[in-house]
């Protein structure tokens, strides 16, 4: 695995990783103190989750810098779009993920 984000803060993701297929995966994170499903999502790691359909995590993380953060992983950004699971607010490219909030 190889933190992107740490070298270049500006990246389109924040990890890339090789899955058990031996396919390049492309990871962001996005982590709350909350359990509130909204994060804000920069124009070009948008851009990268529909370029990169399948191969594109999009992780959240509920409740960072608790003892108990909560983790969960949301395969294929761009098919959740398309199937209406993912909220997007185009003027901010603010996004929901889960009705937690929304």
């Amino acid at each position: 695995m190889i933190w992107t984000s740490h070298a270049d803060p500006g990246a389109d993701h924040d990890t890339r990783s090789v899955g058990e297929d031996g396919r390049v995966r492309w990871i962001e994170v996005k982590s709350t103190t909350g359990t509130d499903g909204r994060f804000e999502w920069s124009r070009k790691e948008f851009e990268k989750a529909l370029r990169e359909g399948d191969r594109y995590e999009l992780w959240r993380v509920y409740q960072a810098g608790t003892t108990n953060p909560v983790a969960k992983c949301f395969a294929n950004p761009a098919a959740l779009l398309a199937a209406s699971r993912l909220i997007l607010e185009l003027g901010t490219l603010r996004a929901c993920i889960e009705d937690l909030g929304c």
